[in-house]
C-alpha cells in the first residue's frame, strides 16, 4: 500500500482556507485525520494558486499536531497544459496527496484528454504527490472518462452527496452499484466516497469503502451545511464511522 494512500483514514474538505485557520485543533479533535485545501482556482481561463499564504501556514501548523493536509483542485477539459502548469507549481513540496475534482464539464469528453491531464500533472510534480479523483457517485448519469483518469489515480472519491428527499439508502445504493465497479481500475482499487451529512457518514460505514471524507468544514453560503457550528449532530457519526 502506498505511503500516500487515504485509506482507513478520515478526511474535512475546506473550500476557504482561510475559514479553517485557526480551527486545526477543533477539525482534529472532531476525528478528521486530514484537511482538504483548496490549491489552486480559475482566474480569467487561467489555473491560479489558491490563497497560497495561507495553505503555507496550515501545512506548517497542521504538522505540529501531526495533522495531514491534502490539496484539491476543480479541472476542466480545456486549456489543460495551463491547469498542468498552474497546479504542479502551485503544489507545495510538503503535499503528498492530490484530488482532481472532474464533473460535468469532462461529460462527453475522450479519454486522451483525461490521460493527458493526469499524466501531465504527475510529471510535472514529479510523481511526489498521489492522485485521486473526485466527481459523480452515480456515474451511469455522468458520462465522463473514469477510467482515463482512474488509470492515474490512487482511488477514487465519489461525491455520496444526500439532498432530500432522496434517502442514504438510495445514494449508498448508487455508489455500490456505480461508483465500486470503477474504483478497480484505480491504482489502489479503493473506494473513499465524499459525504455531505452525518446519516451518508453512517450509511457508508462498510468494508467495501476503504476511507471517508466529508464536504466541507464550513457553510459555503449556498445549500452546503458545514460541520463547523453542528459539531453535536457530526460527533456520533464520526464515532460511529471510527469505531471497529
Amino acid at each position: 500500500m502506498p505511503q500516500n494512500s487515504l485509506a482507513g483514514k478520515l478526511g474535512l474538505w475546506t473550500d476557504s482556507s482561510e475559514k479553517a485557520q485557526g480551527h486545526l485543533h477543533d477539525i482534529q479533535a472532531l476525528g478528521f485525520d486530514y484537511l482538504v485545501v483548496r490549491v489552486t482556482h480559475l482566474s480569467n481561463g487561467h489555473a491560479v494558486p489558491h490563497s497560497p499564504a495561507t495553505l503555507k501556514q496550515l501545512i506548517k501548523d497542521a504538522a505540529t499536531i501531526d495533522l495531514k493536509i491534502a490539496c484539491w483542485a476543480y479541472v476542466f477539459p480545456t486549456n489543460i497544459q495551463d491547469q498542468i502548469d498552474g497546479i504542479s507549481a502551485a503544489l507545495p513540496p510538503e503535499i503528498d496527496n492530490l484530488i482532481l475534482d472532474a464533473e460535468v464539464e469532462w461529460e462527453g469528453i475522450p479519454d486522451a484528454s483525461a490521460h493527458t491531464l493526469m499524466h501531465g500533472i504527475a510529471e510535472a510534480t514529479g510523481h511526489h504527490a498521489g492522485l485521486h479523483l473526485s466527481s459523480f457517485c452515480n456515474p451511469v448519469d455522468h458520462p465522463i472518462p473514469y477510467k482515463a483518469f482512474l488509470t492515474h489515480s490512487l482511488s477514487f472519491m465519489p461525491q455520496s452527496y444526500l439532498f432530500p428527499p432522496t434517502s442514504p439508502a438510495t445514494i449508498l445504493h448508487r455508489t455500490m452499484v456505480q461508483s465500486l465497479p470503477l474504483a478497480q481500475f484505480s491504482l489502489c482499487k479503493q473506494l473513499i466516497p465524499t459525504v455531505n451529512a452525518a446519516p451518508m457518514l453512517q450509511a457508508i460505514k462498510n468494508p467495501a469503502f476503504k476511507g471517508a471524507s466529508v464536504w466541507l468544514w464550513h457553510d459555503d453560503g449556498t445549500d452546503d451545511k458545514g460541520v463547523q457550528g453542528r459539531e453535536s449532530i457530526w460527533q456520533p457519526a464520526i464515532d460511529a464511522w471510527k469505531s471497529p
